[in-house]
């Protein structure tokens, strides 16, 4: 049986209250944005033509209810004995949910696992939150002790992972399954985390798509398109830019967001690869600085963004989408019904803008990975098969907001018949991600938003910030 470890509770309450306690925390010149999406769409329906995604499922589908108290959802069936009288190979799953629906998704598709396999035993131990979990793996490596059999995790942990010899390789497991053949290209080339030389660690049942909210309905008031390109998105911006009622773009200046969700996106755009595969920097060329001056100078010259740009984050912008005041923000296909509820035919999307190479939209995975440290690593493996099986990954796209993991999904009517799920397919070409595998990487990052302010501020030019984080990715350890 699938079964929540009895000494583990969620430390905090899922709901409504977690974008208001977020906004709460980072402050801002805006208000907090609406917080309660709509039910999640249950992928044995049809999309409606508004956008809105289906309504109605199969029970068999259907995430069993959160208790009030937030504990993970426990399974109370007893597991058949295993073939021959033993007991059941017992194996330790660890997860982080954002919402009780979220949670739902791997308790009950690990109790349809357990239906299918009784002779293995899978008890679940649920984290509050991303971070959280990995801290407390690399503590229990570290300890030798306690360590789970597979867990859910991001694509980026994969090149860490490998490197602290945590993780089983899973390539050759992943070529003799069928599914994999159904993957797309993508997805198999971020399974390894994004560095070259390893091989496939993650079973990818998730990912996860960046692109470009706008306010549909003033575009069409201004005679405007959609952006396709950076320069046409500064035009939209111009158009739409009618301060103090409303500003054209939302610029994320409050932290390290503009990193991977904006001007990283647009530098990857323009051919800037951060880490060169020779292992050269590259983020203070020509090409960086002349793109970081350009996105500088969407505040500074241009004038097209909020007065609050420079400590906005992302709640901020979303409350701003939502309040009327931001034409443009950048997001993801995961935060779609949030914005559809609040603004419906008001808001669309678009993929993210091309540069001058063409287009990248950072794209995360999320799947999972098995344990070096696990004494059942065949039982492991079939857990993790299980999560990536069609059935699971269509219900992960349905309902967590995830685009298609397999070539056979994007068929689904959905990608046809809502406007962001479309958008988000449409960017299918330019999905890549950063070399966050970088040891430098993490330094760089944390280093990035308040550089970002001082460059907003003049306190130093495009050209020197960019040499400063260049300079962190080439200092030597």
């Amino acid at each position: 049986m699938v079964r929540p470890l009895a000494r583990r509770q969620m430390l905090l309450g899922f709901g409504g209250t977690a974008m208001a306690v977020i906004a709460a925390a980072c402050g801002g010149g805006l208000s907090a944005p609406a917080t309660k999406p709509t039910e999640p769409a249950k992928p044995a329906g049809q999309p409606t033509a508004s956008g809105a995604a289906p309504t109605t499922a199969p029970a068999s589908a259907q995430p069993t209810a959160v208790p009030a108290a937030a504990q993970p959802t426990a399974v109370t069936k007893a597991a058949a004995p295993a073939a021959g009288g033993g007991a059941p190979v017992e194996l330790q799953f660890w997860f982080w949910a954002d919402s009780p629906d979220q949670a739902a998704l791997h308790t009950d598709s690990l109790k349809k696992f357990q239906d299918q396999n009784p002779n293995i035993s899978v008890k679940t131990d649920l984290i509050v939150n991303v971070a959280d979990q990995r801290k407390k793996l690399l503590t229990s490596f570290a300890a030798q002790a306690g360590m789970p059999d597979c867990s859910h995790a991001p694509g980026g942990w994969v090149p860490e992972f490998y490197d602290a010899k945590m993780i089983v390789p899973l390539e050759s497991r992943l070529k003799g399954w069928k599914t994999y053949q159904d993957w797309l290209p993508q997805i198999q080339q971020l399974a390894t985390g994004g560095r070259g030389q390893d091989p496939a660690g993650i079973v990818v049942n998730q990912v996860l798509i960046p692109y470009l909210y706008y306010r549909a309905d003033w575009l069409e008031a201004a005679n405007v398109k959609p952006p396709d390109t950076l320069d046409e998105m500064l035009e939209v911006a111009k158009a739409l830019n009618k301060p103090p009622d409303h500003y054209g773009y939302g610029f994320r200046g409050g932290d390290n967001g503009s990193l991977g969700q904006q001007v990283g996106l647009y530098l990857k755009a323009d051919g800037v690869e951060f880490v060169k595969a020779d292992g050269t920097i590259d983020l203070d060329s020509s090409d960086a600085i002349d793109r970081m001056q350009w996105y500088i100078d969407l505040v500074n010259k241009h004038k097209v963004t909020q007065p609050s740009a420079l400590t906005d984050r992302f709640p901020e912008l979303f409350a701003g989408l939502q309040g009327g005041k931001l034409a443009m923000v950048h997001h993801g296909l995961w935060s779609w019904k949030t914005q559809e509820t609040v603004l419906k035919e008001k808001v669309s999307a678009a993929p993210i803008p091309k540069g001058k190479k063409g287009r990248f939209a950072s794209t995360g995975v999320e799947g999972t990975i098995v344990y070096a440290t696990s004494k059942n690593q065949d039982e492991a493996w079939k857990v993790a098969a299980f999560l990536g099986e069609p059935e699971q990954a269509k219900l992960f796209m349905y309902e967590r907001g995830s685009g298609p993991v397999l070539k056979s999904l994007t068929s689904d009517n959905i990608f046809k018949e809502n406007r962001f799920y479309k958008a988000a397919l449409d960017s299918q070409p330019g999905w890549g991600n950063f070399p966050d595998w970088h040891p430098n990487w993490p330094t760089m990052s944390d280093r990035w938003g308040p550089e970002i302010q001082r460059l907003v501020k003049g306190e130093i030019t495009a050209e020197r910030f960019c040499k400063i984080m260049a300079d962190v990715l080439r200092t030597k350890a």
